[in-house]
């Protein structure tokens, strides 16, 4: 393999959608969630916002099998032992920071997505909503914190602005990560297909009854959800 050389294209235009989708929903829903009160119709549209979040999340799921090389779940497990030894190392300032993807980074993804799994459960889980909804929101929140603050430590430690590869794909690394083409094709058809669903939200779901009925899908009730 090749050394680190320059800048190269490891995030192709589906998966940015992605996370820009993702981290977008789940923040709408996290700001109508905390900010306005259970019984009103605007909170009401936090769920609408958590719907969209699995909608990412059900992309991404796909992306794992049939997307670029850097986004398949082949490269998202890291065993306890690599998780250790990178953090040590981290510690000891050892890293690279060259990886596609480090172990730390993989850990947090994973435990996001098992987050917001728990966020939906208890969300349409009356009996447990109250205390476990806001609990997987606080940890949710965490990580997302976590998320960002290995961000700046990477931007520090090696100059590097890894933030803004999730806008133009590019991070510095080794030339034989470099993908060969963005996926534009795909990237417009996830893109095209969210707005789908989201206007398919927006327009059918019913404030009033907290129903969600879209014609030829079984109607959805929501329940009510309280702050703990």
């Amino acid at each position: 393999m090749g050394l680190p050389s320059g800048k190269v294209l490891v995030w192709d235009l589906p998966i940015r959608l992605f996370h820009w989708g993702f981290a977008g929903s789940f923040s709408l829903s996290l700001v109508l969630g905390t900010f306005y009160h259970p019984e009103g119709i605007i909170f009401k549209y936090h769920m609408i916002s958590g719907i969209m979040a699995v909608v990412f999340l059900g992309m991404r799921l796909a992306l794992g099998f049939v997307g670029s090389r850097h986004n398949r779940w082949l490269h998202y497990f890291v065993s306890p032992v690599g998780l250790l030894r990178y953090l040590a190392a981290t510690l000891r300032g050892r890293p690279s920071g060259k990886e596609v993807h480090n172990p730390a980074t993989v850990c947090v993804a994973w435990l996001m997505y098992l987050s917001l799994v728990g966020l939906i459960w208890t969300g349409f889980n009356p009996d447990l909503g109250e205390v476990w909804h806001k609990r997987f929101s606080n940890a949710f929140t965490v990580l997302v914190i976590a998320h960002l603050s290995g961000l700046l430590l990477h931007t520090v430690r090696h100059r590097d602005g890894i933030a803004l590869a999730m806008i133009s794909g590019n991070k510095i690394g080794h030339p034989d990560d470099a993908l060969t083409h963005s996926n534009r094709f795909v990237g417009w058809l996830l893109l095209l297909s969210s707005v789908i669903i989201a206007t398919l939200l927006m327009v059918y779901f019913d404030a009033d009854s907290s129903r969600l009925e879209i014609p030829g899908l079984p109607s959805l009730d929501f329940p009510e959800i309280q702050k703990g």
